[in-house]
């Protein structure tokens, strides 16, 4: 079937696809029969997402199987036009939902796009969850000292989350009259964590929490501001920004949730080994391995965390666009020793079964291992900073 045949094809199902999914379906109809792709071994820009490469032609390929892979394509492309189209309808009903949310409520408030206080509240959202990020992973550096001592950095990064709150704040106010009962319920929560973030470092610095409980505290601010971007992100009634906006928080999801692992991970590093608290300031080391012992619950929370993380990959895969697939595998990778850290973490305790994690744990420099989970922390912040450039216009 030649590019023609193709279009007229197209063009004459009943739903008509948009120029921009008739180009890309063309697109892939053009490649040479022969061609063939594979999952790469590191998925989308290191992120763990699976996406297509191409590999060298294969010129024992058979036709039909091309003949296949093109017949596929048009019933792919002519699906994704009906979504749109009974999506965009006037009468259509609202079922958008995430991967951490529930679909649109009833009586949900929907704002034309034009207004700007909704992407403004957004982009506010997820700047301040990246400063929160850092300040969470600055604190959990603390963790190796009782009481802990407080570095400059992390003041700094306090100083930076607060001037994003602010912004927050701000947002919040003027998008507050465009929300639906949801959204407004989202931005008092907002406010009482933004408020209680003093509180919060109150207890790191005295210290009056452990440091795994003021790592979860931080996660729940984190998880109420992302709760809150979803509740703007219903009220937005345009599919083009309203899916690029879905993408947006999604990435931000799976940014918070490696952030959390980059934490919690710090924590036995610090302590140079894995422990369980029993006081304020009084830890016992956990049995070896420390997967085994049921009172170790710092293990536990890194295998947690991990689980969403890989969860919020699962989640930002299975919902980006052609689009965002291509943008994210067009990146450059992210550097991959954060997942060998994680690995390193995993496997020191078992190695010795007569031997405490501490002795293994150990053997994991605090400073290298500092500068590698920074760098994912920063570079997914860089990566997010790179999609918000890429917004519907």
């Amino acid at each position: 079937m030649s590019e023609t045949q193709m279009a007229a094809f197209l063009r004459s199902a009943t739903i008509e696809p948009s120029d921009e999914l008739l180009e890309s379906i063309l697109d892939l109809v053009a490649q040479p029969p022969g061609s063939s792709v594979a999952p790469s071994p590191d998925g989308v820009g290191g992120l763990g997402l699976d996406e297509a490469v191409p590999l060298r032609p294969r010129h024992d390929a058979a036709p039909r199987r091309w003949l296949w892979l093109a017949v596929a394509a048009v019933v792919l492309v002519v699906a994704l036009a009906a979504a749109v189209a009974i999506g965009s309808g006037d009468d259509a009903t609202d079922v958008r939902s995430g991967p951490d949310d529930g679909a649109a409520p009833p009586g949900s408030v929907l704002v034309p796009i034009a207004a700007p206080e909704l992407l403004d509240v957004i982009d506010a959202s997820v700047s301040l969850r990246q400063a929160l990020r850092t300040e969470m992973l600055l604190t959990a550096q603390t963790s190796g000292t009782t009481p802990p001592t407080i570095p400059d950095t992390l003041v700094v990064a306090r100083q930076a989350t607060d001037v994003e709150a602010d912004r927050l704040t701000e947002a919040m106010a003027a998008a507050e009259p465009m929300v639906d009962a949801e959204g407004r319920e989202a931005i008092e929560r907002v406010r009482t964590r933004i408020d209680g973030l003093t509180t919060l470092r109150d207890s790191v610095d005295r210290p009056g929490t452990d440091p795994p409980t003021s790592l979860d505290q931080y996660g729940n601010v984190v998880g109420d501001v992302g709760w809150f971007g979803r509740t703007v992100w219903r009220s937005v009634d345009e599919p083009p920004m309203s899916r690029w906006l879905d993408e947006r928080l999604n990435l931000a999801r799976l940014a918070d949730a490696q952030a959390m692992v980059a934490s919690i991970l710090t924590i036995p590093i610090e302590r140079r080994g894995f422990v369980r608290w029993v006081a304020l300031t009084e830890t016992l080391p956990c049995l070896a391995p420390a997967a085994d012992d049921p009172e170790c619950d710092l293990y536990q929370s890194i295998q947690s965390a991990e689980e969403s993380a890989a969860m919020a990959a699962r989640g930002l895969q299975e919902r980006a666009t052609l689009a965002t697939r291509t943008f994210l595998r067009d990146r450059p990778p992210l550097d991959p020793q954060f997942e060998e850290l994680q690995a390193a973490v995993a496997e020191a305790g078992p190695s010795g079964p007569t031997t405490p994690w501490l002795n293994d744990v150990a053997a994991i420099d605090p400073d290298a291992a500092a500068a590698t989970t920074a760098a994912r922390v920063d570079g997914l912040a860089t990566l997010e900073d790179d999609f918000a450039t890429t917004r519907p216009r």
